[in-house]
């Protein structure tokens, strides 16, 4: 059955929860409570979603209120580590769900990736940060500058790198 908004004055269902139009709570959360409609099931335990869930609606609709007192709602009432994810889920979906995991499936570790700090007096190439380099000698920027003239790429290079063939 239609009714009106008492806020609004827009036609909402009797049996919601709140307003679809401008979020006006229309029934009170403990005649939400008593249908067991926003029950959710966390690891084999029950926890009534009802007011995080209004909160949710009434931020999708009017942005009502911040995201953060949403979720820090949700982990107080059930401790999960994974608060956002079921906020993001009860945003996406509108609605509560009914059976969530605490904790996300672990996805495949990816190695870390080891970043070593340049020792001091060593030298590094700057484009691939190999250690891998050597001196360019004055008789190989002179024979260069000799061939090539001055459009030599060792004329005010001092170092060569052996892995990607730069010189620095």
């Amino acid at each position: 059955m239609l009714i009106r908004c008492p806020e609004c004055g827009e036609k909402i269902s009797d049996k919601c929860v709140y307003c679809v139009h401008c979020g006006y709570p229309y029934r009170e959360l403990s005649e939400v409570k008593s249908q067991k409609v926003n029950i959710c099931i966390i690891d084999g335990i029950e926890f009534d979603l009802t007011k995080p869930y209004v909160m949710t609606m009434r931020f999708k609709k009017n942005q009502i209120g911040k995201v953060t007192d949403i979720i820090k709602e949700i982990v107080a009432i059930t401790s999960i580590r994974n608060a956002s994810d079921l906020y993001t889920e009860m945003f996406n979906s509108e609605k509560v769900p009914r059976r969530w995991m605490d904790v996300a499936p672990q996805k495949e570790s990816t190695p870390a990736v080891v970043v070593q700090q340049p020792q001091v007096g060593v030298v590094t190439c700057p484009y691939c940060h190999s250690t891998n380099v050597k001196r360019i000698g004055r008789f190989g920027k002179e024979a260069s500058i000799y061939f090539k003239g001055i459009a030599s790429a060792k004329m005010a290079k001092q170092w060569h790198c052996n892995n990607c063939n730069s010189n620095f």
